[in-house]
């Protein structure tokens, strides 16, 4: 994708009826104006996914499916994801024209080829979809893996063998449960959460039961039947935060404050890289490494510093470079409960 320049949503959407731009396609990500090339590869990729899941709605009324030609407005954006689905129930009829007024419901995204711009594109909307309530697959064909990010889940991975679905539904009672054919199995997740001061030791139990309450072929519905899931608090606890920060001369000094939100940045420019890693648990973590690596499409601008001075041993590609950065903290000391320590880098991105 390129970026053609910055301008308000009101005038992008004036911009994209011209008449010279009514066989363009266009996107508004993070204030600015994004055309998208032609891309054979990604576009057949896109087209498998379309057509499966097209297999799959064809013989059920349940929504509408758009390729990489629908827009939608996505949390005051516009975007127009290569597959995306929208339910009748949210929507009965699509729009005729322009970028649909709703954000679909599932969004497909093909990384291909995926560049330092795409990347930093994606975060910026993966974050609005989240926002809108919409699933999205981030498919990644050179890593052969799908992301899937969903509203209030779990960060989630699959691999060329995997599975992929809409998310994992909630369950809030007998209606979130749906009816099983004989043979067919449904998987529930249990989610626990150790609050902050969760004393070491602490056990909690979860019992999952199955109630079946429907008559198959004249037979009786078959005993209750229970799942028992345990969870133990340990000591250990260790929390990573990383932020960056615009670094526009690249002389190794950060133009505004860090932060973990989205960066727009040019090429021939440099990023600031700060990871803070933190001992939240009660006893010493003994065995700490911290590996990042340069992005694509950049190298090295400034050399590893460990805070406080000493805290880790390096290895980096240097200046100039490409590749792993590690911090070795374990080698030197254990990192103690309450403690942090804070490796910092920076990187240029390509002219």
């Amino acid at each position: 994708m390129a970026v053609q320049k910055t301008m308000t949503v009101e005038e992008f959407d004036d911009f994209v009826n011209l008449p010279e731009n009514t066989d363009r396609l266009f996107e508004y990500i993070g204030g600015e104006i994004v055309e998208a090339p032609s891309n054979p590869y990604a576009s057949k990729k896109g087209g498998i996914i379309f057509g499966e899941l097209y297999i799959f709605l064809k013989d059920k009324d349940w929504g509408h499916l758009t390729g990489e030609a629908g827009g939608y407005m996505v949390s005051g954006e516009r975007y127009a994801p290569d597959v995306a689905y929208i339910s009748k129930a949210k929507q009965s009829e699509l729009a005729q024209e322009g970028y649909n007024p709703l954000p679909p419901d599932l969004a497909v995204e093909i990384d291909f080829p995926s560049t330092y711009r795409s990347r930093e594109e994606l975060r910026i909307k993966v974050t609005n979809y989240l926002a809108a309530g919409t699933v999205v697959w981030i498919v990644r064909p050179e890593l052969k893996k799908v992301e899937i990010y969903a509203p209030g889940q779990p960060y989630r991975e699959v691999g060329i063998d995997g599975v992929l679905d809409g998310g994992d539904t909630p369950i809030t009672g007998p209606a979130d449960v749906p009816v099983l054919a004989p043979g067919a199995t449904l998987a529930i997740l249990v989610r626990v959460n150790a609050p902050p001061g969760a004393p070491v030791g602490s056990i909690n139990t979860t019992t999952v039961t199955a109630t079946p309450s429907a008559v198959v072929n004249g037979t009786a519905p078959s005993a209750p039947d229970s799942a028992v899931d345990t969870t133990s608090v340990v000591s250990g606890n260790l929390t990573l935060q990383k932020e960056q920060a615009l670094d526009a001369a690249c002389d190794g000094t950060a133009d505004g404050a860090y932060g973990t939100g989205a960066l727009s940045a040019l090429p021939g420019t440099c990023i600031l890289y700060r990871i803070t890693a933190t001992n939240a648990g009660t006893t010493d973590i003994t065995a700490l490494v911290i590996s990042d690596a340069t992005p694509t499409e950049t190298t090295q601008s400034t050399l590893t510093t460990v805070t406080p001075g000493g805290a880790g041993n390096v290895t980096e590609p240097g200046v100039g470079g490409t590749g792993t950065i590690q911090v070795d903290v374990g080698a030197v000391g254990p990192l103690t409960p309450g403690s942090s320590v804070v490796v910092e880098f920076g990187v240029q991105i390509e002219p």
